[in-house]
């Protein structure tokens, strides 16, 4: 219930504020239940891996990716952490275009968010999903909150580009229960898949951003996501035209309608 009312709290907050943040549009309680209800979008971004299965191309993996951070960067600067950014959670509204695919990307469920301390304080709560959380929640037992998404946006936009499965056989191995049953274990075995990213060939400017957001596993030197946006690869004009989604000039951001969640 305290985890309820913190999302509710949040998102009342942030009601309205950002285009990159579902909307909440009201509570309901029921004799049984409480109904949460949101804006409703087209897809999640687990859904969207269906019609990709090998990965997006360079220029749409920036454009979703963009959206993505741009969202997460609002949150951050409100001092508040989503602590569970994964495909699921990464709402998606697709755009007509004539020339190329484009969508609109909103985050969802802060069921696990939580507003950063005061004073450099750490976060301790465990918390999260396989293959997308930070390992040092799970390591140190005590973590920045705002450096954890930046691990989960690099581990989102490695699935992007390798797609579901290979992102299955390179990535997700490394967080197996066995490997977890050791914090010493699970480390190496996280360092492991790191390395093992060279082996994907990317362009450099590519390579470098993903390195920039995978390649610490000890959380202490990631860079802020306000910081990440102005990273090359993010800012160059690519075959999709580089647009950045979350932009309040957008008529596609427009509120489409009442949702449940």
């Amino acid at each position: 219930m305290r985890r309820i009312d913190n999302e509710i709290d949040v998102l009342r907050e942030l009601a309205g504020t950002h285009p990159g943040i579902v909307t909440l549009e009201e509570t309901l309680h029921g004799e049984k239940n409480l109904y949460i209800v949101t804006e409703k979008l087209d897809l999640d971004l687990f859904d969207f891996y269906d019609d990709h299965p090998n990965g997006v191309t360079e220029g749409l993996g920036r454009i979703i990716i963009t959206g993505i951070m741009e969202g997460v960067d609002f949150i951050h600067q409100k001092k508040i952490a989503h602590r569970d950014l994964k495909p699921e959670n990464i709402l998606l509204r697709r755009v007509q275009t004539d020339s190329y695919e484009e969508y609109d990307v909103v985050l969802c469920d802060f069921g696990l968010c939580s507003r950063v301390p005061e004073g450099g304080e750490m976060l301790t709560d465990f918390c999260g999903s396989p293959g997308f959380f930070a390992p040092e929640m799970f390591v140190s037992g005590e973590y920045d909150g705002l450096q954890a998404d930046v691990w989960s946006i690099g581990c989102i936009l490695l699935e992007l580009l390798v797609g579901h499965d290979t992102f299955g056989e390179c990535w997700m191995t490394a967080y197996d229960s066995e490997y977890m049953k050791s914090k010493k274990g699970f480390r190496t075995e996280i360092q492991a898949a790191v390395s093992e990213l060279k082996e994907l060939r990317l362009p450099k400017d590519l390579s470098d951003f993903l390195q920039a957001l995978l390649d610490d596993v000890d959380g202490k030197r990631r860079p802020p996501v306000s910081e990440l946006l102005t990273h090359d690869w993010v800012t160059a004009v690519g075959e999709e035209g580089g647009r950045r989604l979350s932009s309040n000039n957008s008529p596609h951001l427009k509120k489409k309608g009442v949702g449940g969640t």
